[in-house]
């Protein structure tokens, strides 16, 4: 079995580390998201949680990375993104 965002393994993902993502702008989709997050390493998986009655996101996201590196990345980076 492989990740639904990387060909990586299921088993390399003993180690992985989630990372809650609050406060993201309504109209952001998770294209957009991958995109930012990848930047910060590689992810194992990526659940935007949506509205079924308006379209849009609840404004939060979990982001698995494969490494504790990517996820403490992903923190540093997204904390200066939106929370201006």
């Amino acid at each position: 079995m492989t990740s639904c965002i990387k060909d990586v393994p299921l088993e390399a993902c003993v180690f992985c580390v989630q990372v809650f993502c609050g406060r993201i702008p309504k109209d952001v989709f998770e294209d957009e998201l991958i995109v930012l997050f990848e930047k910060c390493g590689t992810i194992w998986d990526l659940r935007l949680m949506m509205d079924p009655m308006t379209g849009y996101n609840r404004s939060f996201c979990f982001v698995t990375f494969i490494e504790k590196e990517g996820a403490n990345e992903a923190v540093k980076q997204v904390t200066t993104q939106w929370c201006d």
